[in-house]
């Protein structure tokens, strides 16, 4: 007898699993100018500092986050979530069945969101997501455990890492970004005070 060939889940069936996990968001928070540093965006919680995550498609990650994701639809954020996952284990087969239509729902395509050679999108989590993938979730077959292991990564994410809305991610306009240059402008000016009193004295105390 011929096994039938298993095709690929409609969506909706896909984040209904999703949906089981129920997968907290990433936390944004706010700069500050007198604790962060502005070219780190990804925070450890446990350690209650930046990380030094430096690599392009990692920090892009948290561009996303910070500026589209949180604020989008919970199927694009559980599809987003579902693709960085894909990206970061070489994963083609999900993506292109399964969650391209998604995308172009949303007005948007896959190949925007990372340059095609990102691999690592995904930052660091110490505790391992004990889900047994045979083909790493590329068969149709394996569609659940695959939603499973990226539903219990991300949850791992979350619980790690909050997002800094660094200086080059607010809106130019907003308060936020106003308040951030009065204290930036306000820090370079006492900055170039000292700077000044310093060299001033150098150079009298030379010429005594």
């Amino acid at each position: 007898m011929l096994r039938t060939k298993e095709s690929w889940p409609k969506w909706i069936d896909v984040y209904a699993h999703w949906a089981n996990f129920d997968v907290p968001d990433i936390e944004i928070i706010a700069f500050d100018i007198k604790e962060h540093n502005a070219n780190l965006p990804w925070f450890r919680k446990a350690e209650k500092r930046q990380g030094v995550l430096t690599d392009n498609p990692v920090r892009d990650t948290a561009y996303h986050l910070c500026s589209y994701i949180s604020s989008a639809q919970k199927e694009f954020k559980a599809a987003y979530k579902l693709y960085a996952y894909c990206r970061q284990n070489e994963i083609p087969g999900f993506p292109a069945h399964v969650l391209l239509p998604v995308f172009e729902q949303h007005e948007s395509k896959l190949y925007e969101w990372w340059s095609g050679n990102a691999k690592y999108v995904l930052p660091f989590v110490e505790s391992d997501v004990d889900v047994a993938i045979p083909s790493r979730g590329d068969l149709p077959g394996e569609w659940k455990l695959l939603v499973k292991a990226a539903a219990l990564t991300w949850t791992s994410i979350a619980s790690a890492w909050s997002v800094i809305r660094i200086p080059d991610w607010m809106e130019r306009g907003s308060p936020e970004y106003a308040a951030y240059e009065v204290v930036r402008n306000a820090t370079a000016e006492d900055f170039e005070r000292r700077e000044y009193l310093r060299l001033k004295e150098k150079f009298e105390g030379s010429s005594r």
